[in-house]
């Protein structure tokens, strides 16, 4: 557990560093974190390979129950192949998104001056909504005749009318805090059952908010596009799958993955969100201290902001743009700096800023009272 001093607690987050890099990029988090000195408990896990390695299994059998106990759920990464093949590692969070109804999938791409990106412009200001419960990962399925030359696997997606109305209409709700236009990634063209109920339901959606563009692509033009002209995208929305591969993309114009937070909501808050960087556990530069922890605090960033924190949340993104041009950053991004360096400038930053804040109404105060 980790504890502030002097503080009642007025939310508990779970916090699994995992796999890979996890752990490293955590630390850094929180760092982050101390200096904030918000009330928050955080209890630490060691969920992951580390846990199967002791127990046979990834999870608790009964981690679905205790992770409701929390107001969220903050991962750094699970994931290592060497030791359990991939699918195996991340079922529960799939799990989790289906029994925890974070239906919603918020995967932010922004360009932050200063980072070099694979485009010679990049101007990219995206939000992908993910529809994040069922789709194309509902987990429907086999494998059939296996070991013999008949071999054959079924793999079945599930979109259903009422997923699909509340993504969209998420995004279309979304757009009008940010540029009024709303992308929907789709292959009507070609899988004519459930990308055509996905265009049918965007469509009537639409009619409903006049007032933005509304615009669909197919999922490989959708991708062309992303790189040949990122800017005229807002709030891009589609399938699990779908927006799964849009995020990475968009992500990657901007800079790097390494930066790019990612949420797993549930809107109506009756279970907790999840909220996670979008790299893996990145097993190749595990331990050399060189990984990105940018993306972890843009994750942590926004779980404050869904727990009511948009003060700190701002903050954190300011002391990031701060690392980023006065280039105290790590080698994915261009920079020189390790992962320690670069958690160690932005906790610094956090509380020089919080304690001049601290003096300045300290100040004021005194000046009242005169």
């Amino acid at each position: 557990m980790a504890c502030e001093k002097d503080v009642t607690y007025q939310h508990k987050i779970i916090v699994i560093p995992g796999d890979g890099i996890g752990a490293e990029v955590m630390n850094e988090a929180e760092k982050m974190f101390q200096s904030l000195n918000l009330p928050i408990q955080r209890d630490y896990v060691d969920w992951g390979i580390q846990h199967y390695l002791k127990t046979g299994k990834v999870v608790p059998i009964d981690y679905i129950d205790q992770v409701k106990q929390y107001d969220a759920i903050l991962l750094g990464s699970l994931g290592d192949p060497r030791t359990l093949p991939d699918y195996v590692t991340l079922e529960p969070l799939i799990q989790m998104r289906q029994q925890l109804d974070q239906f919603l999938c918020l995967r932010p791409a922004k360009h932050f001056p200063g980072i070099p990106t694979p485009l010679k412009k990049c101007e990219i200001d995206v939000l992908v909504v993910r529809e994040n419960s069922e789709g194309e990962y509902s987990n429907i399925g086999g494998i059939f005749k296996s070991g013999t030359p008949e071999e054959f696997a079924i793999e079945s997606a599930v979109h259903s009318r009422r997923g699909l109305e509340r993504v969209i209409r998420y995004a279309f709700e979304a757009s009008r805090k940010r540029r009024n236009h709303v992308t929907l990634a789709t292959k009507s063209n070609a899988m004519k059952f459930g990308m055509v109920l996905w265009d049918s339901v965007f469509e009537a959606i639409a009619m409903e908010y006049p007032d933005v563009t509304a615009e669909k692509y197919y999922m490989d033009a959708l991708s062309a596009e992303i790189v040949k002209n990122p800017s005229k995208f807002d709030v891009i929305v589609g399938s699990n799958l779908f927006c799964d591969i849009i995020s990475d993309l968009t992500v990657t114009v901007a800079g790097s993955m390494g930066i790019a937070p990612s949420a797993n909501i549930n809107p109506e808050r009756t279970f907790p969100s999840l909220f996670e960087p979008v790299h893996g556990s990145a097993l190749d530069i595990a331990g050399k201290g060189i990984c990105d922890p940018i993306g972890t605090m843009r994750a942590s960033s926004m779980m404050l902001e869904f727990l009511g924190y948009s003060e700190e949340s701002v903050l954190i993104e300011e002391a990031i743009q701060s690392s980023i041009l006065q280039k105290i950053t790590t080698i994915d991004i261009g920079g020189t700096k390790t992962t320690i360096e670069v958690g160690d400038f932005i906790a610094n930053y956090i509380r020089s800023k919080k304690s001049s804040t601290s003096s300045s109404m300290t100040r004021s105060s005194k000046q009242r009272k005169q």
